[in-house]
């Protein structure tokens, strides 16, 4: 019915301004109810606990396997560290052994150059100088290679390491999710659900309504369908007073030859209860 530009919608619902949806993140066996359908909670509250021994299995697990692979990186480590100090002492004792033989083997020089050494011994002191020298290299190129090395291996065991770190924490994070907590402060509805009940992953366990306002749900005929947008104005009488309220969603599915918009009030909101029905007239904007 169009009056002056307006249309007098069928009764509209007035619902929580706010609804979310309690869904179970991880499936499990009810374990225990912390509150009651119809009580007001605050955000993070607990509100049921489930029980999951399979979960409880992989959590125990996975700390097991990361204790472990600890307890293999510190060994690991320990016997790196001792290679890489034999291999120092290695090099300081070749080093050592070098400057030794270079100082006996500059005596020597002028011991020969003045027939004064046999050639077997010097010639023993000089190969002496250039196997320690080659010694030398070699522990070098050791130590190089060996650090390397170390650091690939260690780098390794702390990537596998990292990944089961971060996997005991997607472990523990499902666990906590054991426990269903208030999304939001509100009101628990719908929560139908027995201790010992088994929840599916997935499965709605109830719902918070925030209480601190309400929106109207109204049914309208498909035929106003191109003539309602987001930001249209209405007006209710409510006890005598005319509030005001804007469209504030329009669903586009029909049923039933009807689609449904929500309407916030603008302003002040009258005392009204969840479920009590509202009509509304709402201006009309040209099709």
């Amino acid at each position: 019915l169009l009056q002056l530009g307006f249309a007098v919608l069928p009764a509209g619902a007035a619902q929580p301004i706010k609804t979310v949806y309690l869904d179970a993140v991880v499936g499990g066996q009810v374990e225990e109810r912390y509150v009651e359908e119809g009580a007001m909670v605050t955000a993070g509250q607990p509100l049921l606990r489930l029980s999951n021994d399979q979960m409880e299995l992989n959590m125990a697990n996975s700390e097991a396997a990361l204790e472990e692979q600890v307890n293999n990186f510190r060994n690991t480590r320990l016997a790196l560290d001792q290679n890489a100090l034999r291999l120092q002492q290695q090099l300081v004792e070749t080093n050592y052994q070098i400057t030794r033989l270079q100082r006996e083997h500059g005596r020597n020089e002028e011991l020969f150059d003045r027939q004064a050494l046999a050639r077997q011994e010097y010639e023993r002191i000089r190969d002496a100088l250039d196997y320690q020298r080659r010694l030398q290299e070699l522990t070098r190129e050791s130590y190089r290679q060996d650090s390397l090395a170390r650091a690939i291996q260690l780098g390794q065991i702390q990537e596998s390491l990292g990944r089961l770190r971060a996997n005991l924490a997607l472990v523990r994070r499902n666990a906590e999710n054991l426990t269903v907590r208030a999304p939001i402060t509100g009101q628990l509805s719908a929560m139908d659900v027995e201790i010992g009940e088994l929840m599916n992953q997935g499965s709605r366990i109830g719902q918070v309504d925030q209480l601190d306002g309400y929106k109207v749900r109204v049914p309208i005929d498909e035929f106003w369908i191109a003539r309602v947008a987001r930001g249209q104005r209405g007006t209710v009488d409510v006890s005598g007073e005319t509030y005001t309220l804007d469209v504030n969603r329009v669903y586009p599915e029909v049923s039933n030859g009807r689609f449904e918009v929500d309407m916030l009030f603008v302003g002040e909101t009258p005392r009204i209860r969840r479920g009590q029905s509202l009509r509304i007239r709402l201006e009309l904007v040209d099709a």
